[in-house]
């Protein structure tokens, strides 16, 4: 393959036109070379003919840029397709025209071949992880836990079915961890950069101020903590899940098909558990005035809530 090396223009005299600068040139700019063919090969000198540029090691990877969230958001008019690392949600993201996406909860089943009761694999706490799907009513399709639960329930208190507890519109950051560490500092953006459940008293009684709405809002919505393809619930879907059991308690939502635990909560309060073995608790994502709505399971009860942000409740998400 024939090549073309390009020389900046110097001045040699400096260099008392010598065989040996001219040597020097040859060697300082040898690795710049401009290659007669139609792609790029790293590592390799036979590019796959389909790849502009083709990168090959076994002991090194690709380093895209890192961006906190408020750089790539200051990213002027980015391109469709355009690839960063995200430090502040650890995840590769790519704008798709509209927003940036996440590609962290894995592949969404959209493939014709995938049905409701197949399982899901995914990345959760740095972890891959399989949960099974659960029809529901309508026509919908649940996963078979709660995030973070290790187990599909074998009981309403069954401990390793409880999941994680996320206070509403926050990332999988580590927050919804049931030990994380407490911090009374509210924050002002999406994302707060730190895994520390965010115990508040303000007016509002959100671990973020001002609030947001708009979180939560659909699949790979801002903040979505469910994997590709799946979200948070909205008030209806959970709500005509709870009008189909047999009872209004916890054991009618335990002898449903999706298998409901009495996971408690986290108040907003302390960052306390609260009310574990005893009643649950579930997010969706319809927000309400300065609250959002959930709802309770309890020993005799079964009813939609308007609850406080800053509280920690579980999350069982549904297919798009």
């Amino acid at each position: 393959m024939s090549t073309k090396i390009i020389f900046l223009r110097a001045n040699l005299d400096f260099f008392n036109k010598s065989k040996g600068s001219i040597l020097f040139l040859l060697i300082f700019f040898s690795p710049v070379l401009i290659y007669a063919q139609d792609n790029v090969g790293i590592g390799t000198t036979t590019p796959d003919p389909s790849a502009l540029l083709e990168v090959q090691s076994s002991d090194k990877g690709f380093l895209p840029p890192r961006l906190t969230t408020v750089q790539r958001d200051n990213i002027n008019a980015p391109a469709e397709g355009l690839v960063i690392y995200n430090t502040d949600t650890k995840c590769i993201e790519f704008f798709d025209s509209a927003s940036w996406i996440s590609i962290c909860g894995g592949v969404p089943p959209t493939s014709p071949d995938f049905t409701c009761g197949d399982t899901v694999t995914f990345t959760y706490n740095n972890q891959s992880v399989s949960y099974g799907s659960v029809e529901g009513e309508n026509g919908t399709c649940w996963m078979d836990r709660n995030l973070g639960a290790s187990r599909v329930a074998v009981s309403f208190n069954d401990s390793q079915a409880y999941g994680d507890l996320f206070q509403w519109g926050r990332l999988a950051d580590g927050h919804q961890i049931r030990t994380s560490p407490v911090t009374t500092v509210e924050s002002s953006t999406d994302v707060p950069g730190h895994g520390d459940f965010i115990s508040t008293m303000s007016t509002t009684n959100d671990w973020r101020n001002p609030q947001n709405n708009g979180l939560w809002q659909g699949d790979g919505g801002i903040n979505d903590p469910c994997p590709a393809g799946w979200r948070v619930p909205t008030e209806g879907e959970l709500n005509a899940e709870r009008l189909s059991w047999s009872q209004l308690n916890y054991t009618g939502a335990f002898n449903s098909d999706l298998k409901w635990t009495a996971a408690g909560g986290r108040s907003h309060f302390q960052g306390n558990l609260n009310l574990v073995d005893t009643r649950g608790s579930y997010w969706t994502s319809t927000a309400d005035g300065i609250n959002s709505y959930g709802l309770f399971v309890t020993n005799n009860d079964a009813y939609m809530f308007n609850d406080p942000r800053g509280h920690g409740r579980s999350i069982r998400c549904i297919l798009d």
